[in-house]
């Protein structure tokens, strides 16, 4: 391994008994890491996207009151990725990913109906170790979300149209 790669490990989730949405990330980045807290980057838009979404005041006083935000409308947190090694906080940079336990989250929360993935690479986690089968079969609808990370993709879309797209999650808290 590399001086400059690291073995990388998520966090635990963020989840209330009665949650009907589950958000899957890939890895949280270095500054998420670091800090113990989804979404830490100032310039990541998930948490901007959730406030709009459910029409909360543009930002929150910590970390706590955005968990307690999500939890209150019923949406679940986690990542795709149990630990993997990364150099940096890019998915592309993402190797040797081992995966979450979700089915068991899944069969733990069994009210969930939608499983949200937050860009491409927590899918293609997601499918390389579970597939889409599991979902399938346990009537659990799942959709891929354009990220809402700051890295600029092929096509990078606007605040508005991110927050469009986003607002699939609505329809089953």
């Amino acid at each position: 391994m590399k001086d400059t790669e690291h073995r990388h490990y998520s966090m635990d989730p963020v989840i209330a008994p009665d949650a009907r949405v589950l958000i899957l990330g890939s890895m949280p980045g270095a500054r998420s890491l670091a800090m113990q807290q989804y979404y830490a980057c100032p310039r990541n838009q998930f948490w901007r996207v959730m406030a709009a979404l459910f029409q909360h005041k543009e930002t929150f006083e910590n970390y706590q009151e955005k968990c307690d935000f999500l939890t209150r409308n019923r949406i679940g947190l986690w990542d795709s990725i149990r630990q993997c090694t990364r150099k940096g906080s890019l998915d592309s940079a993402i190797r040797d990913a081992e995966p979450n336990a979700i089915p068991q989250l899944l069969k733990k929360y069994r009210q969930i109906r939608l499983v949200a993935f937050n860009g491409s690479k927590s899918i293609q986690v997601f499918k390389k170790h579970f597939g889409l089968e599991l979902l399938i079969l346990t009537g659990i609808r799942y959709v891929q979300l354009p990220s809402t990370s700051p890295t600029p993709t092929r096509r990078p879309k606007s605040f508005e149209e991110k927050l469009r797209e986003w607002s699939v999650i609505r329809d089953f808290c």
